[in-house]
């Protein structure tokens, strides 16, 4: 917000392009809301996710973006969820994983949590 609407537009271009070049063409990128997206990782299994993530953090990290008063950098954090048997369906996944979210949150910018259960969480690198 004050960096101007022009300068977060230039940061959507950027994610948008950091994701293409991260994430398969199979890998459904969706925004929830406010500065959240989803994606889905079909086929991934536990240390995929995490991997891929990574990757894509990296390419965040270095995109480089012309704010209206200079080069602007940014950072994601990032929440993973497996869905399987023992989830409970997708409204509780997706609550899993956005508890994971909150989680990298609050450890603080440029992180990542794993959701592994029973309300714990794994950092992930």
């Amino acid at each position: 917000d004050r960096h101007g609407h022009g300068s977060g537009d230039a940061v959507l271009v950027a994610l948008a392009e950091a994701c293409n070049g991260t994430f398969r063409a199979s890998d459904p990128v969706g925004r929830i809301g406010g500065d959240e997206f989803a994606v889905l990782l079909d086929g991934a299994d536990t240390e995929d996710g995490p991997a891929v993530i990574a990757k894509f953090q990296e390419r965040i990290r270095t995109a480089r973006v012309q704010g209206q008063d200079g080069p602007l950098h940014f950072s994601v954090s990032c929440g993973l969820a497996s869905l399987g048997p023992e989830t409970g369906g997708l409204q509780e996944w997706f609550c899993q994983a956005d508890a994971a979210l909150y989680e990298a949150k609050d450890a603080g910018r440029d992180t990542c949590r794993a959701h592994t259960g029973a309300g714990t969480y794994t950092r992930q690198k």
